[in-house]
């Protein structure tokens, strides 16, 4: 019999993350701005620690305002800011906001972007005008600093990987101004997929200088926090057997986590001691798809040469892939397979799907089980 997954969202587990969140927290209130970056791989649970954290801060008379950074292209400069902003224009009295804007044309045009719905006009000021810009972020700092004294405020910023230069600059300002601002910036990015050169990874080591800021990152659950993960969501005993598996396939990683208890709940694999739910899991459907999302971007070649690795299996050597690629004629040399080989592998780790081997080994390693078990599916259908 189908077991009934809890549809609400389940927050496991994140102890010490929320007691240094709790903490940023207390400093705001006190009058010290800060700035948390929250970081980790994709489903690892950024944005619902954030939520748990609004909720608090909610509960304790304070404002949350957020921002979500679009990946794809097409969003306007300043997009997460914007968002923010059309918030906090709620909280900010027309005479207060006549005075910020008094002598700054530039806050001027943002915010009447922002009332009139257009963020399309709301640009970054020319590079050719540091002063303006410098006005503008000024600007908008005071704005919130307005804000933040009608009580503790909290800014989330989601998803940084995918925000525009602009939005990373402003946020740079705001960090460095945040010992006038007493405010807390909560940022959550992933950092696989960041070449060295890419804005975000720069911005996160030059915001790591500022006193006023801390990296937290967030790992996968525990096998413990598993099995509570289980009671939680379906309100069964999860047998020592089932929770071990569960954390050895998923790596403790929340949304495979929850995926996996769904679709074993549906087949109503749950009841007894496990050992058949042990036996019996396959991977979802819904965690294929997520992780054939982040495959679609990559090369054609990359992807083939991923292909060839899951066979050999999590862990895999150049030298073996490039050889199959000669075989099956996907290269004429072996200097051209062993390049192909190569340059598909570094691909492959920009994009956070493999990793270098630890300790110097030579080779590379499946950032995931599950990457290496969705490309082996795929290969054998």
């Amino acid at each position: 019999m189908p077991t009934t997954f809890s549809p609400g969202p389940v927050f496991i587990g994140r102890e010490r993350e929320m007691a240094g969140l709790r903490a940023a927290f207390d400093e705001v209130r006190a009058g010290r701005g800060r700035l948390v970056l929250l970081a980790g791989e994709p489903g690892i649970g950024k944005t619902r620690t954030c939520e748990q954290l609004a909720s608090i801060v909610r509960q304790q008379g304070g404002r949350v305002l957020w921002g979500r950074c679009y990946e794809d292209e097409g969003a306007p400069a300043f997009w997460p800011w914007l968002q923010v902003l059309r918030a906090a224009l709620k909280h900010v009295g027309e005479g207060s906001l006549r005075a910020l804007m008094t002598g700054t044309a530039e806050l001027a045009h943002f915010v009447a972007a922002v009332r009139e719905g257009g963020p399309e006009v709301a640009q970054l000021p020319r590079s050719d005008s540091p002063d303006a810009r410098f006005r503008l972020f000024d600007s908008i700092a005071r704005l919130f600093g307005t804000i933040a004294e009608q009580g503790p405020l909290v800014i989330v910023l989601d998803d940084l990987h995918g925000a525009d230069p602009s939005s990373l600059l402003l946020l740079e300002f705001i960090a460095r101004s945040l010992r006038d601002v007493p405010m807390f910036v909560l940022g959550t990015g992933r950092e696989v997929g960041l070449r060295g050169e890419h804005v975000l990874s720069q911005v996160f080591v030059d915001l790591a200088r500022e006193p006023a800021t801390e990296r937290l990152l967030l790992r996968g659950l525990s096998e413990p926090e598993v099995a509570e993960y289980v009671r939680v969501a379906v309100g069964v005993e999860p047998s020592t057997a089932l929770a071990s598996l569960l954390h050895q396939r998923t790596e403790g990683n929340p949304l495979f986590v929850g995926e996996f208890v769904r679709a074993i709940a549906q087949d109503g694999l749950l009841r007894g001691d496990g050992a058949d739910a042990a036996q019996k899991i396959s991977v979802p459907q819904s965690v294929h798809a997520v992780i054939l999302r982040r495959l679609a971007p990559l090369s054609a070649m990359c992807r083939q040469v991923l292909g060839i690795a899951a066979v050999i299996g999590r862990e895999f050597a150049s030298a073996p892939v490039a050889s199959v690629l000669m075989i099956i004629g996907a290269a004429r040399t072996d200097g051209q397979a062993e390049e192909a080989a190569v340059q598909s592998m570094e691909e492959a780790a920009e994009a956070g799907m493999i990793a270098p081997l630890p300790n110097g080994a030579r080779g590379h390693r499946f950032a995931h089980a599950l990457i290496r078990e969705t490309l082996y599916d795929v290969l054998r259908v």
